[in-house]
């Protein structure tokens, strides 16, 4: 029986212990989970955790499972690529096996073995990518570098190091005293003379000839297989085919022949036409230029007429075809060395039409003339050339019957054959594609007389056979048409007529008879050519400006500036029958029978004397067109004159009225009376000027001087010994009263010449007319007036010693001549080190009569004082000219330092300046670095030596054996303190060796090692949940089957058998590891399946252990909470009771 108590304490005390069990009970509930913490059952939340250790340990060992069948499955798919390469590489080594195959023992220039080499290695490169690069995170699953075993071999090496002497000099810097002489040009000349020309001029009319055919092969294209050229022929206008080896007759394409691509450029080689011409251009360097020019191309076809074969022949030549002249097709062919061949026809000599050509028209680009047709000196003749050689054709003028055999027509420019005159009718001719005509004509309008154009500025008088000088000379062949030939009316009849009319409207020349030329008469028509419209008067215009004087006057003892000659004949100012002259058109005009008579081969012949002076006509000017003359004593007879004027030998007095003038103005000489000049005169203008003279009319000869002359004491009076002046090899006085010498201006740096010093322009007596300006310089930037004379030596030099005494060697010398100058501010020189200047001072100063060089100064190089040797070089001995020299110990020592490589001579050990020695050197012994690199070849196995093909690509490195070497010095053992090895290199310790000059010979015996063999990749799997669980694979090495795959050779069959064992080998390796790693794979499935059924157990202990029985917990929950209601209602039902009570006790 339940008891309830029903204490207000013990209600809320079961209450609170219902809600506790209520809240656990939900609790579990909530997680599904019937331990929620230890205080629920300690043990069995032990059991679980361990029970979820292993648990989550197998998850994770099943993942770890899962990788490892990745990193397998990438191993296996590899291997499997890799032998299926190397499957191939089998196939094709037994394929090179083969005795059909050429090899390269042969002498074939590309064997059939050295094309499947080329496709193995190919081969071996992807063998090596696959194994290098097959990856599984960043794991390199098939190659180890790593070598697991050695093979050593014994290695010998030795070199040749010598001493050596090296030399550091240098030139000595010197200095000198400068004199300038600046000579000035003086004597000027100008001429004048006549000018002459010879005026006549010549048309001539050839005949014309024509080389044409009606069979014509052309416009050629080849085969897109490049094997044939496809051309049309204008025999038939068909399509015909060719071998491009011309080796069959063409015949006519079919029409499935498919034709390539135009292709006028190929590689470095182009095709361009203009007009005949066919030019082969080749590139080199992005320009173009001709190889090679064709000039027998059709040029009719043009860009249609030639083309590139679409592709190179068997042998990697390159051809081309083109349409030639002949009516064939030519072949040129480009070796692939450059040599390019003569053009060769394709079409064969036995090619023949077997059908006549449906055109037998042709147009000779002109019409002819139809005279004297069939005789022998007839207007136009046809020839038919052929194998049987070439027939002369009929003409037929279409009137009473043809002829019997050949023959043909003209119509204009066209020609019409007919009958065998047609190309093909020949049974003789064998090669009716290179059969042709041939045509010479005169090239005319078709009447029976021949016209030709007389150029339009050709005089035209008594062509009509009128009495007088006639104005043309017609040719016709070798005849010349006589006055009584040239008609003076057109002839009715052409035929009976022999002669030359001039219609002098239409300006043509017709010719009847026998004058009309023949098919190979050339003509040629001579005149005088006019310059206007007027036909009647011979007319010609100066190229020139020229005086009027005297020209109306026939007085032949007055000067002219024109003549005007007809043949031998001199014409007269005569406007009947001589000449005329207009100044405003500068034109001759020549009437009546002055013209010339080009019957008789007279020529017009004009001499003149230009004058482009702004003088009148009446006054002939000579213009001077250098500089403008110095204007002195003109005309005075005992002094020098500045201008003086000849004609010929003569010379002209100074006059105005029958003599010359000199005009400032203009610069001009005028002439005036009978001093102007004749035609034929030649005049000669000597005159006085001096360039850049400021002033031309004063009362001296100044000379401008470029360089500044050094005075030393610019404020001293009297004569100035820096300076000396010479006129045409006369010495000028100086004269500071400026009458008679020179004067320096040294405001405006400028020589003066005064009176009777001056030169004449008309000086003979010497050879050399200048004036010489000699005068002391200083250069570069010194101070002309600071009592000194100063001299700049180049940078580079040295001054020691100069002021010590005269045992110490001084690295400067000042000489004059042969003697040396002192070290003396007074009398002497002095040397400024921060500007490199040596002064001279007192008596030591030059003067212009001292020869330039008189001083010289020799300083000595700061090159000869050090020597640089090479890095990792010990310097043994020093020499100065020959005198060695001893290690200073420091800077303050006589002898040599040797700082930084850099070898420096220092205290007395440095040279002495010498008079006129050039060079100094400082010779220095140094020994080259003595080292000497040990080779480390890869080791060669029967495998990888047997061919010299790509021997060795895929071993290992080779490495020194450590402390195998033995090291010697020209045959002497050394021992360990005297060398270090570093790596492959041996340097010797120069302090404990002996070395001598010359050579010496380093040599070496010492040990290499290689591994022969690749170590495993090893990995270890973690296989399950606990420690022990692991599972270890070893891949072998791939590298080691790319050391014996990389020596397969196929060269030959020889070769091939010995790498079919290799390969062999190499695949028996291939399939052991496929095995190993199938194996693998396979364990490793086993193990993820069973990971996967312990999972499962684990998951159901597990449940069993922590999961809530959840029907029950319900019905316990439910309890509590009926419980936990109960216990509320019976609390309120307390407290009621209670307030009931107390309300009676109120």
């Amino acid at each position: 029986m339940m008891l309830i108590k029903n204490g207000s304490f013990g209600l809320q005390r079961n209450m609170n212990q219902a809600n506790e069990r209520l809240e656990k009970s939900m609790g579990k509930l909530s997680s599904g989970k019937r331990i929620t913490s230890a205080a629920v059952d300690a043990s069995g939340l032990a059991m679980s955790e361990k029970l979820r250790a292993l648990q989550r340990g197998s998850r994770q060992a099943l993942q770890n499972v899962q990788d490892a069948q990745s990193l397998v499955q990438t191993a296996d798919a590899a291997m499997q690529e890799i032998t299926d390469v190397v499957q191939r590489i089998r196939e094709l080594t037994i394929q090179a096996m083969n005795g059909t195959n050429t090899d390269t023992e042969s002498g074939h220039s590309s064997p059939d073995t050295l094309i499947i080499q080329n496709e193995v290695d190919e081969l071996k490169k992807n063998l090596r990518d696959i194994v290098h690069n097959t990856e599984f995170n960043t794991h390199k699953v098939l190659t180890n570098t790593t070598p697991g075993e050695y093979g050593t071999a014994a290695r010998s090496v030795s070199v040749n190091r010598s001493a050596q002497t090296v030399q550091s000099s240098g030139n000595a810097l010197t200095g000198i005293n400068t004199v300038e002489s600046e000579p000035k040009k003086y004597a000027w000349t100008e001429r004048v003379q006549s000018d002459s020309a010879v005026i006549n001029d010549s048309v001539s009319f050839v005949p014309q000839k024509a080389k044409v055919t009606t069979v014509l092969d052309h416009k050629p294209q080849w085969s897109a297989d490049g094997r044939n050229i496809i051309f049309q022929s204008s025999r038939d206008d068909g399509t015909y085919s060719v071998r491009a080896d011309g080796s069959t007759e063409p015949v006519a394409a079919e029409s499935s022949m498919t034709t390539a691509a135009s292709r006028k450029i190929a590689g470095d080689y182009r095709l361009q036409n203009a007009g005949s011409s066919l030019y082969l251009q080749k590139q080199s360097g992005g320009n173009w230029s001709t190889a090679a020019t064709y000039s027998n191309f059709n040029a009719i076809d043009g860009l249609q007429g030639y083309n590139f074969a679409p592709g190179t022949d068997p042998q990697g030549d390159i051809s081309f075809a083109f349409s030639d002249t002949d009516g064939n097709i030519s072949k040129v062919v480009i070796g692939k060395n450059g040599h390019i061949s003569s053009p060769v026809t394709v079409i064969p000599n036995t090619d023949k039409l077997n059908l006549p050509p449906i055109y037998n028209t042709l147009s000779i680009g002109g019409t002819p003339d139809l005279y004297r047709m069939n005789e022998q000196n007839a207007s136009l003749i046809v020839h038919k050339v052929t194998d049987g050689g070439s027939q002369r054709l009929l003409y037929w003028d279409g009137t009473g019957s043809p002829p019997d055999s050949g023959y043909y027509t003209v119509n204009g420019d066209k020609i019409t054959f007919h009958r065998d005159a047609i190309l093909g009718f020949d049974p003789n001719s064998e090669d009716d594609a290179q059969d042709y005509y041939t045509v010479d004509y005169v090239r005319g309008s078709g009447e029976p007389f021949h016209t030709e154009s007389i150029p339009g500025s050709a005089q035209l008088y008594n062509v009509h056979g009128e009495e007088g000088p006639g104005s043309l000379q017609i040719r016709v062949g070798n005849r010349t048409v006589t006055k009584e030939q040239f008609l003076s009316e057109r002839p009715a009849d052409a035929e009976s007529t022999t002669g030359v009319y001039i219609d002098q409207t239409t300006g043509r020349a017709e010719f009847y008879g026998d004058l009309r030329p023949a098919f190979n008469e050339t003509v040629s028509i001579h005149y005088i050519p006019d310059s206007d419209a007027d036909r009647t008067v011979q007319t010609y215009v100066l190229p020139d400006e020229i005086d009027t004087y005297n020209l109306d006057s026939n007085d032949s003892s007055l000067p002219k500036s024109l003549a005007v000659y007809v043949g031998s004949r001199k014409l007269s100012y005569d406007e009947v029958d001589g000449y005329t002259y207009d100044p405003a058109t500068r034109r001759i005009s020549i009437r009546g029978n002055g013209r010339p008579d080009m019957l008789n081969g007279e020529l017009l012949r004009i001499e003149h004397i230009k004058d482009t002076s702004q003088t009148t006509k009446e006054v002939y000017g000579i213009e001077l067109k250098g500089i403008k003359p110095e204007v002195f004593n003109l005309g005075q007879a005992d002094a020098p004159n500045s201008i003086r004027v000849f004609r010929g030998n003569e010379e002209i007095d100074y006059s105005a009225t029958d003599g010359f003038q000199y005009n400032v103005a203009t610069n001009t000489i005028e002439l005036f009376g009978n001093s102007r000049p004749n035609v034929g005169d030649q005049y000669t203008v000597h005159y006085v000027a001096v360039e850049q003279e400021p002033n031309k009319l004063d009362d001296r000869l100044e000379i401008k001087l470029s360089g500044t002359p050094e005075l030393y004491d610019a404020d001293s009076p009297g004569y100035p010994s820096t300076l000396r002046v010479a006129i045409g090899g006369r010495t000028i006085s100086y004269d500071e009263t400026k009458q008679d010498g020179f004067y320096y201006n040294k405001q405006t740096n400028t020589i003066e010449v005064y009176g009777n010093s001056r030169p004449d322009a008309n000086d003979q007596s010497i050879s050399n007319p200048h004036i010489s300006v000699t005068f002391v310089t200083e250069a570069g930037t010194t101070n002309l007036y600071n009592n000194s004379y100063d001299i700049q030596i180049p940078a580079g030099g040295t001054s020691y010693g100069i002021e010590e005494g005269s045992d110490a060697p001084k690295g400067l010398k000042v000489f004059q001549g042969l003697n040396e100058v002192p070290y003396d501010a007074e009398n002497g020189y002095t040397f400024n080190a921060d500007t490199r200047t040596v002064s001279l001072h007192g008596s030591f100063r030059p003067s212009a009569t001292s020869p330039a060089g008189s001083f010289k100064i020799f300083s000595v190089p700061e090159t000869a004082l050090s020597r640089s040797v090479p890095a990792g070089s010990t310097v043994h001995k020093v020499f100065v000219s020959g005198t060695e020299i001893q290690p200073a110990e420091d800077e303050n020592g006589d002898g040599y330092v040797v700082e930084q490589g850099i070898v420096r001579l220092v205290g007395n050990a440095r040279p002495n300046a010498v008079y006129n020695q050039i060079n100094y050197a400082v010779d220095v012994l140094h020994t080259e670095p003595l080292t000497m690199e040990l080779p480390v070849h890869p080791l060669l196995t029967d495998d990888n030596s047997y061919c010299d093909h790509e021997t060795g690509t895929a071993m290992p490195d080779a490495e020194l054996v450590p402390d195998s070497q033995t090291i010697r010095l020209n045959g002497q053992a050394l021992s360990h303190d005297q060398y270090e090895i570093s790596g492959g290199r041996i340097t010797l310790v120069n302090n404990k060796v002996q070395l001598y000059s010359g050579s010496n010979t380093l040599s070496a015996d010492y040990q290499i090692r290689q591994g022969i063999h690749y170590e495993d990749n090893s990995y270890t799997f973690q296989v399950g949940g606990n420690s022990g669980n692991s599972k270890v694979l070893n891949i072998a090495s791939f590298d080691n089957m790319l050391v014996d795959m990389s020596a397969v050779c196929v060269r030959t069959a020889e070769h091939a058998e010995k790498g079919l064992k290799i390969i062999d080998r190499s695949m028996n390796f291939i399939l052991g590891e496929l095995g190993n790693v199938g194996a693998a794979e396979n364990s490793l499935e086993h193990i993820a399946a069973n990971l996967r059924v312990g999972e499962e157990s684990m998951m159901a202990a597990l449940s069993r252990i922590e999961d809530v029985d959840v029907a029950k917990e319900l019905m316990n929950s439910t309890k509590l909470q009926m419980l936990t209601q109960v216990g509320q209602t019976l609390a309120g039902h307390d407290k009621q009771r209670h307030e009931a009570v107390l309300g009676l006790l109120r």
